[in-house]
């Protein structure tokens, strides 16, 4: 049987159709294979720079309030336990622990008592804002009033730095 061109039969055709399938299968495998290949870089990438923001807790780090040597140890629960040879590098060392383990609460509980957590969580969170930002937490005389240096102590001092 002839084909509308004139020329071949349906054999032809439909050899031609199968000559084209695994070729274009085989273009398939390759997009799908590159698309692959920028998901695990993705992947990866994401996980490199989560990983880089975990705290340091082996190794040696120098801390400029020290005026001994100071260690640091933590058991299998991951706890500290600080050894310091007076109590201004015991707190410098625990505000240090403080800022590596607690960091995100931290930011987290100042910006409730700021009234900044929409900007972290969105709509959702306005409505706290506008309860806690009655407290003028912000204020620069209160803070000033807070955390003057008159009203600290030494020890104080040593953990805020």
């Amino acid at each position: 049987m002839a084909d509308a061109s004139g020329g071949g039969t349906i054999a032809d055709v439909t050899g031609m159709t199968q000559q084209a399938g695994p070729r274009r299968s085989h273009w398939v495998f390759r997009i799908l294979l590159g698309v692959a290949a920028c998901c695990a870089v993705l992947v990866l990438g994401v996980y490199g720079f989560l990983r880089g923001s975990l705290a340091t807790l082996d190794g040696e780090v120098k801390g400029n309030g020290l005026q001994a040597r100071v260690t640091v140890t933590r058991d299998a629960l991951g706890i500290p336990t600080i050894t310091a040879g007076n109590r201004l590098d015991a707190a410098y060392v625990t505000g240090y622990l403080h800022g590596q383990d607690r960091f995100f609460q931290m930011d987290l509980l100042r910006r409730v008592a700021a009234g900044e957590l929409s900007e972290l969580f969105g709509q959702g969170a306005l409505e706290i804002d506008r309860r806690h930002r009655l407290h003028r937490f912000l204020r620069p005389d209160a803070r000033r009033s807070l955390t003057g240096p008159e009203r600290r102590s030494v020890e104080t001092c040593a953990y805020l730095v």
